[in-house]
């Protein structure tokens, strides 16, 4: 939208009525309309990797991208990809400057404690980058 800056993303506010139809105490037929007002937000929340520690999330996003302030180290990949409780609910944000063996790590440190088939559903969500080289221990 013009005047906008291009990391704002505009929300508008969504409306919608329901009527409820019921008799009153005398047995007449009544209406009334109740009109809903909301923005269409879902609540999610964001933190580091230190302050993920001890938890166990559902729904997981992992960004996998050099912190502006330091740099990743696989501390940082161990602590993001040990939250998750089901490998089909993780999501793997790939920065492709990053270096194979960077990966093939997470990939080892997610084998650990994996079934087959969690490991070719892990390998799905890679499909898109045919370059790395994934490697199963």
């Amino acid at each position: 939208l013009p005047g906008l800056d291009p990391s704002v993303v505009p929300v508008e506010l969504v409306s919608k009525s329901h009527h409820i139809c019921y008799k009153n105490s005398k047995g007449m037929n009544m209406t009334h309309t109740i009109k809903l007002h909301q923005f269409p937000m879902t609540n999610a929340y964001m933190f580091t990797d230190y302050q993920a520690q001890g938890q166990t999330i559902p729904y997981l996003i992992v960004d996998i991208a050099k912190p502006p302030s330091s740099r990743l180290n696989l501390f940082n990949l161990y602590v993001c990809l040990r939250l998750y409780i089901c490998i089909q609910l993780i999501s793997i944000m790939v920065v492709l400057t990053l270096l194979s063996h960077v990966v093939e790590f997470t990939l080892y440190m997610c084998s650990t404690a994996l079934p087959c088939w969690a490991k070719q559903g892990f390998c799905h969500h890679l499909q898109h980058f045919p370059e790395l080289k994934l490697c199963w221990v």
